[in-house]
């Protein structure tokens, strides 16, 4: 009897489960042929600052808003027209579930009935009812949000399991790609509706707007920023020319402020949960243990200004610098395990790419791989956008891509496979690109023209652009699942929190 039951219901299929948010019943993309015109346009938002000093935010092109609706409803329409086949054609949502529950229409007739003694009504018992709730339960773990809408609109014994805090954790991980450990404290119904809801904002541009403490403000230009580990994204550092840093609650909060042993500009800065590491124009490189900010070495090798840094382990820290080299160091010692040539210009950005690669980029216009245990150069990719500003690695299932942004304004993506391939876009940015972050499926850039843009990594199509937030140039950007952070010449740091109102259960 379960062969039957089991073949009935709807199950989503092993390629949707398997994908991110971005394949949700609600945001889903059209297979059809109409596909292709129903692309969501980029969503223009203006950041403006009222006379009283608060900040409002104001759609360029309101039209494209309307229109992302537009297809949302019609994508909500395709979903349930779908959905329906699954159906006997009912008049109301309660009939649709009954029939969900039923093998088919003959056996609805004779399905096993319980009499109430009290208002002697009539209730059908279908045979998905007579399981164990353990077993109803895991089916219904793999069934989608609409579906269990029907469902629970059958009876009151199903309205309570559709409710089940399982079912619901299931859901939410599976959907939003989380990996949260099971607390009967969260409400996952809750998280997972409030999950759409943050969905929704990001599609739509809808953050609030805040500026960090002018009292506490660094003194002068913002170069760097970086995420504080172990704080759920709540806390991060930022690194300024006036040689100081600041650690920062999102909120607005500092922290703290700390002086550095450097006599120029900190132009870079990286965390780990228990070190940080600080580049400076003096050529100096500062690793600091945390969470007290103390400094544990400096590197003086390098012949010219430190202009980015990554922390491979809470041993080992690498550099690239004005002087075309990079080093890996002994975090703990200072000494130097390789010194890394072969750029001809300076070196902009580096990442780690995994466990056992390190990827730079140059004013040269190249990337190179390298291996960190070796410090050998493994490729060199040559870009067609000029030289190089900055770069982001991204995962993309079991490879990774590349980002990297350039003078001449264009962002170039290589997919690190077998066959290393690579495209150009049109970033749309007006001047220099300086910094470009990922998270959470999406890749956010910044640069000299002071316009924020966020990019969906699975399209490469730019979804959102933040227009007049800065009143200078924009040297660092920063991104997680609920807000954006950038800085940059005047000084400011700016907050667009996506997540406003919502539980803190999300972050």
């Amino acid at each position: 009897m379960t062969a039957p039951f089991l073949s009935f219901l709807y199950f989503p299929s092993n390629h949707t489960s398997t994908h991110p948010i971005e394949d949700d019943d609600d945001y889903s993309s059209i297979s059809s042929e109409e596909g292709t015109n129903l692309q969501s346009p980029t969503i223009y938002v203006a950041i403006i600052t009222r006379r009283d000093g608060s900040v409002k935010t104001k759609y360029l092109n309101p039209s494209a808003v309307s229109q992302h609706n537009s297809i949302r409803l019609l994508r909500g329409r395709k979903r349930a027209f779908s959905a329906s086949s699954l159906f006997t054609k009912k008049s109301t949502l309660q009939k649709k579930a009954k029939h969900l529950l039923l093998w088919s229409k003959q056996e609805e007739g004779v399905s096993t009935s319980l009499v109430d003694n009290n208002n002697n009504n009539h209730h059908h018992i279908s045979a998905f009812e007579a399981l164990p709730n353990e077993v109803m339960i895991r089916i219904l773990m793999h069934v989608d949000s609409t579906d269990l809408t029907y469902l629970q609109q059958a009876s009151r014994k199903l309205y309570t399991l559709c409710h089940d805090n399982h079912v619901w954790y299931h859901l939410f991980c599976d959907k939003f790609q989380r990996h949260d450990v099971f607390s009967h404290s969260h409400d996952y119904r809750k998280l997972y509706r409030e999950a759409l809801e943050l969905h929704r904002r990001w599609h739509q541009g809808h953050s609030q707007v805040s500026y960090l403490s002018k009292v506490d403000s660094h003194k002068d230009s913002v170069y760097s920023m970086a995420w504080m580990m172990g704080h759920d994204g709540g806390m991060f550092a930022s690194a300024s020319r006036d040689r100081t840093i600041k650690v920062w609650q999102k909120q607005g909060t500092c922290m703290l402020t700390r002086s550095t042993p450097h006599t120029g500009s900190i132009l870079s800065i990286a965390t780990s949960r228990h070190i940080a590491v600080t580049g400076s124009s003096d050529t100096t490189c500062t690793v600091w243990r945390l969470p007290e900010w103390q400094v544990m070495y400096r590197f003086e090798d390098h012949e010219d200004s430190v202009l980015s840094a990554v922390i491979l382990d809470d041993h080992v820290v690498a550099t690239g610098s004005r002087d075309c080299t990079l080093r890996i160091w002994n975090a703990e010692t200072g000494h130097v395990l390789h010194l890394l040539r072969g750029h001809r210009e300076p070196i902009n950005a580096i990442k780690r790419v995994d466990a056992q690669r390190l990827a730079s980029a140059s004013g040269d216009g190249t990337i190179r791989i390298w291996c960190i245990q070796t410090g050998e150069c493994l490729h060199q990719l040559q870009g067609d956008i000029g030289g190089l500003s900055c770069l982001e690695v991204v995962p993309k299932g079991t490879k990774y891509c590349i980002w990297a942004c350039g003078l001449q304004k264009n962002i170039q993506i290589w997919t690190l496979d077998q066959v290393i391939t690579s495209k150009i876009i049109n970033s749309g940015h007006t001047d220099v690109l300086r910094s470009i972050h990922y998270s959470a499926g999406r890749v956010v850039t910044a640069g000299y023209d002071k316009v924020i843009k966020v990019w969906d990594v699975h399209t490469a199509k730019c979804t959102l652009s933040f227009q007049s937030g800065h009143e200078g140039k924009i040297f660092s950007v920063l991104t997680n699942h609920t807000s954006i952070i950038s800085a940059g010449h005047d000084r400011r740091i700016m907050v667009l929190d996506f997540a406003k109102g919502l539980s803190s259960e999300l972050m």
